[in-house]
């Protein structure tokens, strides 16, 4: 009868402390579930590798830009006279695209961002804003900004290798300024596809550049909002 009662009880109590572990590991459980990984696939290939020749990369743009005018010589004049007026009106129109800035006290970063559309929205000219971004105020968004890396004039994320977990970022937008927290940093492989690993319940930043001296890999910079003020 003892022998009985005493396998009751230690029944009885290791189902408490089953129970107990759950209860403990319930939030933990919550927070993974919230743990989204979402594959969000950017033009991003067509980023040129770290650079560091500057004059080669050059030619190649050029280049690049004679092939485009060799393969519309058949369009109409008329056509062409009107992209030149448009191309006038957009370049002189930069403050109705600005949208925010990008501050990050770390490596003494400060540069102006501007709407998907815009013709300064261009990693060969400034950050560029990604399609599919949110801007600061969506919950639940994620603000995705590419630059370039490497030495020369445009590799505005070229000091971007040297931010770490807990460094702050801060972004400027619609006269509110959103405080940003580094939470991840991870490299991933230089194939048009990037894997973003972040809390969908959080308002997000994901900054990707070429990893530092690198031909094939970028590196993700995962940043989570903590303010805004």
């Amino acid at each position: 009868m003892e022998d009985k009662t005493l396998k009751i009880k230690i029944t009885i109590g290791v189902l408490l402390v089953f129970i107990g572990i759950i209860i403990i590991s319930w939030d933990y459980l919550l927070e993974k579930k919230n743990q989204v990984y979402d594959t969000m696939y950017y033009e991003i290939a067509s980023l040129p590798s770290y650079i560091e020749d500057q004059e080669k990369y050059e030619k190649e743009k050029i280049e690049e830009q004679i092939n485009d005018i060799k393969n519309n010589e058949n369009k109409d004049n008329n056509s062409t006279d009107n992209n030149d007026k448009n191309n006038s009106s957009t370049t002189s129109s930069s403050k109705d695209d600005y949208l925010g800035r990008l501050m990050i006290p770390k490596i003494n970063f400060n540069r102006s961002f501007y709407k998907i559309d815009s013709v300064y929205n261009d990693v060969d000219k400034n950050i560029q804003v990604m399609k599919g971004s949110s801007l600061p105020d969506v919950d639940g968004g994620n603000l995705i900004i590419a630059g370039h890396s490497g030495n020369v004039w445009f590799s505005f994320f070229k000091n971007l290798y040297k931010l770490k977990k807990g460094n702050n970022a801060y972004v400027y937008y619609n006269d509110t300024k959103y405080t940003y927290k580094v939470v991840d940093i991870y490299n991933v492989k230089k194939n048009g596809k990037v894997t973003v690993k972040r809390d969908r319940t959080k308002r997000t930043m994901t900054l990707i550049t070429c990893t530092k001296n690198s031909k094939t890999l970028q590196t993700v910079y995962i940043l989570e909002q903590i303010d805004e003020e």
